[in-house]
């Protein structure tokens, strides 16, 4: 009996699963609605707080002066009051002391979610967002334990 060389090709393809190899390279993506209300929420604060300081200057303004004031001593982190007012643990991460601070902290912030979403689900990196942030302040409380005022997101950041 001959074997031609069509059949014995035919007959090994049958023979021969057939393997379809893809490659998938999207990334499921998280909801950036975390990221978005902590930037807004910071800057909330921000306006409520520098931009009354230039007001108050510009303008002469007493009022500007009062309400930045207001916001530094009830939101910022101050060492020697900390047991009376304990929510300025996490308060302080949402106010700034200028623009650059502002910026900057946003900046990175924002570089360090991307990189990080991916790692961790929204709730994690809240967790792990605010921890830092309230150690930050504690440890600060700690090397500073006289008058001072303490704000800003870097030891969230």
């Amino acid at each position: 009996m001959t074997v031609s060389n069509d059949n014995v090709a035919v007959a090994a393809s049958r023979l021969e699963p057939e393997v379809a190899v893809t490659f998938d390279f999207t990334v499921s993506r998280q909801s950036d609605t975390v990221i978005k209300v902590i930037f807004w929420l910071t800057f909330a604060f921000f306006v409520l707080s520098v931009p009354t300081q230039w007001l108050s200057s510009w303008a002469g303004l007493e009022v500007g002066d009062k309400i930045a004031l207001w916001m530094y001593t009830t939101f910022g982190v101050n060492p020697s009051r900390l047991s009376e007012q304990p929510w300025t643990l996490v308060t302080h991460m949402f106010m700034h002391g200028g623009v650059l601070h502002f910026v900057m902290n946003m900046l990175t912030l924002y570089v360090f979610y991307v990189s990080a979403k991916e790692f961790f689900p929204n709730k994690t990196w809240l967790i792990i967002f605010f921890s830092a942030g309230i150690g930050g302040a504690l440890l600060q409380c700690l090397m500073n334990s006289g008058e001072g005022l303490m704000v800003g997101a870097s030891g969230g950041v």
